[in-house]
């Protein structure tokens, strides 16, 4: 069974949710062999711990990593997702970032190898070297989904809202280790802890629908901040991580502590060295 094949299906396992993608970290490390881009296809599995099966999602997103000599940068979108109206569990859908409909959901996640000035003393003493291996994390993410607000007595949905939701996070990482077994098998374990908001937009966060959020989550609030300590294993391009997430607020499946654990499969679609500028072939090459 190739790679391909498994990631489709992870993402169109069929499970009864609304999309909980997210991000599931890609890469731990900064590049040490120049830029590197790589172009990839990620299928996800989500559930959060301690919330019925409703709140278990299978996701597939499209990305591309940009790794430098300091810097991670990944955007991601999510292309591949069922596209059913949230009927329970609201809050659950607010938890990871990013969450909503296929190509209604994006990310894009930046991370700093170590602190500024920091690169030229690594090596120096055992302090140092595990200094370094603190980073800077945050990420920006946007979405939309659909939410029911009535339904009949047979419990078909009859009317529903659009929920625009913003999240961002600021935070540091560190980074136990990331290399190979006998050179080519790629693990790694990095701990994330971020400061985390999210923020309900459009005509879901307006003053004229605080009824209808009071309603369905249990506040007139639209913005919401809190924790999120997450632990993430590679095992070459399977992903794991288990996040905490304690939020404010008082919503059922999001705030008073929540745990959300995700598998994550990628797919290489491309890969190699990043230049601006192709280069130029010399004339002998070119075609006459």
């Amino acid at each position: 069974m190739t790679k391909s094949s498994v990631l489709m299906g992870v993402a169109l396992v069929s499970l009864p949710a609304s999309s909980l993608p997210a991000q599931t970290l890609q890469e731990f490390s900064a590049s040490k062999h120049g830029s590197e881009v790589t172009v990839f296809a990620s299928g996800n599995v989500r559930d959060v711990v301690g919330e019925p099966g409703s709140a278990t999602s299978a996701t597939g997103s499209l990305g591309v990593t940009f790794r430098g000599s300091h810097y991670i940068v990944s955007g991601l979108v999510n292309a591949l997702a069922r596209n059913d109206t949230v009927t329970s569990g609201y809050g659950t859908t607010l938890l990871p970032p990013a969450t909503g409909r296929a190509f209604n959901s994006a990310l894009v996640e930046i991370r700093r190898q170590h602190f500024p000035g920091f690169s030229s003393n690594c090596g120096i003493h055992r302090l140092m070297k595990r200094l370094c291996q603190v980073g800077i994390h945050g990420y920006v993410s946007a979405s939309a989904g659909t939410w029911a607000t009535a339904k009949d007595t047979a419990g078909k949905v009859t009317a529903a809202v659009e929920v625009p939701t913003w999240g961002t996070g600021i935070g540091v990482y560190y980074n136990f280790f990331d290399g190979y077994i006998n050179d080519s098998t790629r693990v790694g374990m990095a701990l994330d802890l971020t400061y985390a908001q999210r923020h309900l937009r459009g005509d879901f966060g307006s003053r004229k629908f605080a009824l209808l959020r009071d309603t369905l989550l249990g506040t007139t609030r639209r913005n919401f901040d809190g924790l999120e300590t997450g632990l993430n294993i590679r095992y070459n391009e399977i992903n794991a991580s288990l996040t905490y997430y304690a939020m404010s607020g008082n919503i059922a499946g999001f705030s008073n502590g929540q745990v959300v654990a995700a598998v994550s499969i990628r797919a290489r679609l491309n890969s190699g060295a990043y230049t601006e500028q192709p280069k130029e072939k010399p004339k002998s090459e070119e075609p006459r």
